[in-house]
């Protein structure tokens, strides 16, 4: 497909009649969704991230998607004004509008030419309640918009790349039954009555907590900077909530508004090194959490860790002191331990307290699909121009609602009190 660039924009834009213009824009932006969609799914296809070209080349989209946004939003709110002076018009001149046909005069003729009919005023009625008006900022309103955001802010989070089960969440609560203990299987002989059993059910329930982020820049920095302010501060916001993601999903406990993170978990297995005071992780100590979790059927997919604790995998020697990970110094390790890969995020705390150590981290050997992950709103980046309109400000906010909960605490394996020193 054809390249998609700020001047394909500005070309959408060009149109005098704002509906015309609001159209081209969500037109470019289902061709920048398009791209975006290609990209990912050509690294799905091949089980792969992205390669650093295609990264660069999905901020691009993603940054011309979110200018494309405001130009709509901007569109949107001079096409409301018009209607809203269609409304005046009606009241001041007495003119009928009837709900099976055009706007009219008094005599029973077509009202003016420039005013909407009333099927078209039903239309931006309807968009308006939709959509939200330019005033609000403008809303990433189609599915496919959140989605796309919502595949940017996966590859973004460590955790949420990590495949966990995603649940697409229509309200404020939702439960998602599972099996609590199942039937029990034997051999009978022939003839022989089978012993009854029935299994046992229970739920996982998700409630989304709301993740949010608000910059006010001054509107003369947004049109004279260079690069774009306005990209710079939503690529920003987009890390920011993945980060903070990460945090939460990882280790949150709860407080405040916060969620449940994987080192919180309830009923998980929770392994601490040393004889008190934690100790240096080894490989044998990765290895047993990953037979802890087979014998309880589950499948390592995931290890979390900090990028410190992975420094001190890498830096384990044989007794030749030769790397064990990557005898070759001058290669990269792969990022695996036993075949399982491994995943490290800087929201991972290293200053926990073990005994009398005050250094200490974790180390999570997970099965994802045992991890439930509830999305009540991907996330979604709005502007507004009437937020500070006193002191001439854009207001640029984020929000995105999320939960995690394990489906089965025994597809969670912990491994606390590791330190990266003796």
């Amino acid at each position: 497909m054809p390249q998609i660039t700020s001047e394909t924009l500005q070309r959408a834009n060009s149109q005098r009649d704002h509906g015309i213009a609001l159209e081209s824009l969500r037109g470019v932006q289902r061709g920048l969704l398009d791209s975006m969609t290609a990209l990912v799914d050509g690294a799905k296809a091949e089980n792969r991230d992205l390669l650093a070209s295609e990264a660069r080349e999905m901020d691009r989209l993603t940054l011309l998607h979110a200018e494309a946004e405001v130009l709509a939003g901007s569109r949107q709110e001079q096409r409301n004004r018009t209607v809203d002076a269609m409304n005046r018009s009606i009241a001041k001149h007495g003119v009928d509008v009837r709900p099976q046909g055009e706007v009219r005069d008094d005599r029973g003729g077509p009202a003016p030419g420039w005013l909407p009919g009333w099927n078209e005023y039903r239309t931006l009625e309807a968009r308006a309640v939709a959509e939200g008006t330019g005033s609000a900022g403008g809303f990433f309103v189609p599915t496919e918009h959140a989605n796309t955001f919502v595949d940017r802010l996966a590859a973004q989070s460590v955790f949420l790349n990590a495949g966990p089960r995603i649940f697409t969440m229509s309200t404020d609560r939702l439960e998602v039954p599972k099996i609590g203990s199942s039937v029990t299987a034997e051999f009978v002989a022939e003839n022989t009555a089978i012993t009854a059993s029935d299994p046992t059910f229970a739920q996982v329930v998700l409630t989304p907590k709301k993740a949010a982020a608000l910059t006010l820049a001054s509107n003369e920095s947004l049109a004279d900077s260079r690069p774009e302010l306005r990209e710079v501060l939503a690529y920003d916001h987009l890390r920011s909530v993945a980060l903070l993601l990460d945090l939460q999903m990882l280790q949150g406990d709860g407080t405040g508004n916060g969620l449940i993170g994987v080192r919180n978990f309830s009923g998980v297995t929770d392994t601490e090194l040393g004889a008190g005071d934690g100790a240096i992780p080894t490989l044998d100590d990765v290895a047993d959490a990953i037979e802890r979790l087979e014998t309880d059927d589950a499948t390592a997919t995931a290890i979390f860790m900090a990028p410190r604790t992975w420094a001190t995998f890498r830096k384990l020697v044989d007794v030749d002191e030769r790397y064990q990970l990557a005898p070759d110094p001058t290669m990269e390790s792969r990022r695996q331990l036993f075949g399982v890969p491994v995943r490290t995020s800087s929201q991972i705390a290293v200053d926990e307290t073990t005994g009398t150590s005050t250094d200490t981290s974790w180390i999570a050997v997970v099965d994802m699909s045992q991890i439930a992950v509830g999305r009540r709103d991907g996330v979604r980046l709005e502007y507004s121009r009437d937020y500070a309109f006193d002191a001439d400000q854009t207001a640029i906010r984020t929000i995105s609602r999320w939960d995690v909960a394990p489906i089965n605490a025994g597809g969670v394996e912990l491994i606390t009190g590791v330190r990266n020193t003796a």
